[in-house]
């Protein structure tokens, strides 16, 4: 919320800053008495009207913005919560589970992928890629092909 108020105070800090350059300019080319006159005492109604509009369009466009910004605020909330569930069910799932690119570079795994081999997770960091966890080289071989024909490989075995 602290950027919620920071955009409304700029919001109508520009408005207001709009209304003393709309009087400035006035005072500036078309009028003979002095600038606080222009600003503040000497106006018509169409001046009041016409920097009362300039004035509630900065502030319209401040909450416009405050919109934005608290949606963009609760997606970005959502994600991080969505991510850290995601990253603790990968990591307390008790099957093994990794991830890797269509040329089997490892980039992701939990501890239960240790377990068959024995390896640590320094381990795993030194493997370059998911064949060399394989027994028998064919079996990814076969996942791949049903990867690409099927979309996933299910239970392939």
């Amino acid at each position: 919320m602290k950027s919620a108020h920071k955009t409304m105070v700029l919001a109508v800090t520009a408005g207001l800053a709009a209304c003393v350059l709309d009087a400035l300019f006035y005072f500036l080319f078309f009028y003979d008495s002095t600038f606080l006159d222009v600003l503040l005492f000497d106006l018509s109604p169409m001046e009041i009207y016409f920097r009362g509009t300039l004035l509630l369009l900065f502030i319209g466009f401040g909450l416009i913005q405050i919109r934005f910004i608290t949606g963009r605020e609760r997606t970005e909330r959502a994600l991080r919560e969505s991510e850290e569930k995601f990253r603790v069910l990968f990591q307390a799932a008790p099957i093994a589970l990794g991830v890797t690119d269509m040329d089997g570079n490892l980039i992701a795994f939990n501890e239960a992928i240790l377990k068959p081999g024995g390896y640590a997770a320094e381990d795993m960091t030194s493997i370059e890629t998911l064949p060399d966890l394989y027994y028998d080289s064919k079996d990814r071989e076969t996942a791949l092909k049903l990867l690409q024909q099927q979309g996933s490989c299910g239970s392939w075995r």
